[in-house]
């Protein structure tokens, strides 16, 4: 009962601030929501976690993405993961002290958790508790045949590979993560959800073995054929096609377990929100990383998006440029703009915030609360 009582009393206050900016020599009125990226490090104490509290309140900042989960870890008490050993002080809950003090500081949580990628650390092999370890074969293998179970940890493949990802095609992948996310949501009384890395590390892979065989099974195709490994010529429809249907089956993958994780996050007594982090340029972001952001918002499967649209101005008001043109007006409100401060000076901060809101894309996410300190 306390739980849906505090839950009542976060659904019901108001929480957007009251923006003024210049548009045509016009004042205009908008409502517009501030938030900020805040990473894991901050999560390790009751003094880092007030600092950041204080600090979001006194800089008018109203939606905190505190993360929860980065590499396969848990900043939470669950049932299935560990703590993470960052969290020196024994019994210490950091989401459940975040929730209760973000409360009387009328701040809204969104428990930011990185969805696929696994581990990354490529100087320290994970413990024997992570999932990494415990299913190999829950990880995603790439056109070539390199499984990321085989990442060697003491040299990263090229500067482009992210780290090892758990597979979004393998069956298992998907229902273990929502039980995760599940238990956050039942057990916290957290504003939203906040997805990233919602998406295939990139486009050669999703040639997890297990996945394979799924989709042979279905289709009566199989993708080993396909891969660059394969030195035969019994493929029984031409690559055009096969990729047409094995896109069609990734992107699949990734939207199924957003539905299930809104249908969810809606069917509580006071719903949870539903965000993303995503690529900034649609297209791209479905194409090359089997991430359909545009219809998760139309299909109303999450309640918004963040754009990570890391760029310098030009390449910022570009992509800009291209959302307001294939976006209806009406959704504007529900396309947030990351902005990479680690890149910019504050005057170009504030020119691409300035120019995010004269194109009608109100709410700003800054990247991140590291940078306001250094």
């Amino acid at each position: 009962m306390d739980t849906l009582i505090k839950r009542l009393i976060r659904y019901n206050r108001a929480v957007l601030i009251t923006a003024l900016f210049f548009i045509s020599g016009i004042f205009i009125k908008v409502n517009a929501s501030t938030g900020i990226w805040v990473t894991r490090d901050y999560a390790t104490s009751r003094d880092n976690i007030d600092k950041v509290l204080d600090f979001c309140v006194k800089h008018n900042i109203d939606d905190v993405y505190f993360q929860i989960r980065g590499r396969g870890d848990a900043f939470y008490k669950s049932r299935f993961i560990p703590m993470s050993p960052r969290v020196k002080e024994p019994d210490f809950d950091p989401l459940a002290y975040i929730c209760e003090q973000a409360m009387p500081r009328k701040l809204k949580i969104h428990a930011w958790f990185n969805t696929y990628i696994l581990y990354s650390n490529a100087a320290m092999k994970p413990e024997d508790t992570h999932i990494y370890t415990l299913f190999p074969e829950w990880t995603s293998t790439d056109k070539n045949g390199f499984n990321d179970a085989s990442l060697s940890f003491n040299k990263m493949r090229n500067k482009n590979f992210e780290g090892s990802y758990l597979s979004p095609v393998h069956p298992k992948v998907n229902q273990y993560i929502y039980i995760l996310i599940r238990e956050i949501i039942d057990n916290y009384t957290v504003d939203g959800i906040h997805l990233d890395y919602i998406r295939f590390q990139n486009k050669n892979y999703g040639f997890n073995p297990v996945a394979m065989d799924q989709f042979k099974n279905e289709t009566g195709v199989d993708p080993r054929y396909y891969m660059n490994t394969s030195n035969n010529h019994k493929k029984s429809i031409s690559d055009e096609m096969f990729y047409e249907l094995y896109d069609t089956y990734r992107v699949d993958a990734v939207n199924n377990l957003i539905k299930k994780i809104k249908k969810h996050a809606e069917s509580r007594f006071v719903p949870v929100m539903v965000s993303a982090a995503v690529k900034s340029n649609p297209q791209e972001a479905k194409d090359r990383f089997f991430q359909d952001w545009l219809r998760w918002l139309n299909e109303d499967w999450v309640d918004y998006v963040v754009t990570m649209n890391y760029n310098v101005y030009n390449n910022y008001k570009r992509d800009i440029n291209l959302l307001y043109t294939i976006i209806d007006n009406d959704q504007h409100s529900r396309v947030y703009s990351g902005v990479g401060l680690w890149k910019l000076t504050a005057s170009e901060s504030k020119r691409e915030i300035d120019y995010s809101r004269e194109m009608g894309f109100n709410n700003i996410v800054y990247f991140s609360y590291t940078t306001f300190l250094e």
